[in-house]
């Protein structure tokens, strides 16, 4: 789908936190933007809005569909500041990962269709275990966006994925560690566009806070996000 874009990367890389800045930068533009999150293990929404209750689950969202674009609509949960521009749609923190049943390949296309009708952006912060909604979201996307972490452990992992030439790729890597920028790594993925994450300690003081849909203060943290926001812009055209 046109207008689908999933976010993938081992856990612990900085993806939900970069996920969330980068629907907030987004929307900001002015683009209706969705951000999904459909981990059960460690619901994003603990995250996110730590402080406020979602609209509903999106478990229960997935074992009700079919649904309308309307009554999708009333189960988003919009975070405060960002009026009607961002929503979110996710697990529930507290929730037992085994209290849904995991959705069948069709239920999370018609989600997929459904959330590509409501807004402009649909952004799927992909899980690392290859849930059935991560990997439908990568088979429809326009861009799958890959965060790495610049270790052996993350260059071992870029490298063991499949090339797909027809499919865009943007990478991603997450300099939490030391500053690594893996030029080999990208040249043999033939990946179109990179860039780096630079390692700021406002990312983790906003994460503890609950604070990641708040602009970055920090100039290259931000200048990351609105470059990779720009790029994204432009390819979905």
């Amino acid at each position: 789908m046109s207008n689908i874009l999933v976010i993938r990367g081992q856990s612990g890389c900085g993806k939900s936190t970069f996920a969330a800045a980068l629907a907030a930068q987004i929307a900001r533009n002015g683009i209706h933007t969705l951000l999904v999150s459909p981990d059960t293990h460690v619901p994003a929404f603990g995250v996110w809005v730590p402080k406020d209750k979602p609209a509903a689950s999106l478990g229960k969202i997935l074992e009700n569909l079919p649904a309308d674009t309307a009554s999708l609509a009333s189960a988003v949960y919009i975070p405060r500041g960002m009026k009607e521009n961002l929503g979110l749609l996710g697990y529930l923190s507290g929730e037992p990962s085994d209290k849904y049943s995991p959705p069948s390949r069709d239920t999370a296309s018609t989600f997929l269709r459904s959330a590509s009708e409501l807004a402009e952006m649909v952004i799927v912060d992909g899980t690392d275990y290859d849930d059935t909604l991560t990997t439908t979201a990568a088979k429809e996307s326009f861009l799958e966006l890959w965060m790495v972490e610049p270790t052996i452990r993350g260059t071992l992992f870029v490298l063991s994925l499949p090339p797909d030439e027809a499919r865009k790729t943007m990478w991603i890597a997450c300099t939490w560690w030391h500053p690594d920028p893996v030029e080999e790594v990208v040249n043999r993925l033939s990946l179109f566009f990179a860039t780096k994450v630079p390692c700021v300690s406002e990312a983790r003081e906003k994460l503890n806070e609950g604070r990641l849909f708040e602009p970055y203060k920090d100039k290259r943290y931000h200048s990351a996000v609105e470059e990779a926001a720009r790029i994204i812009k432009e390819v979905s055209r």
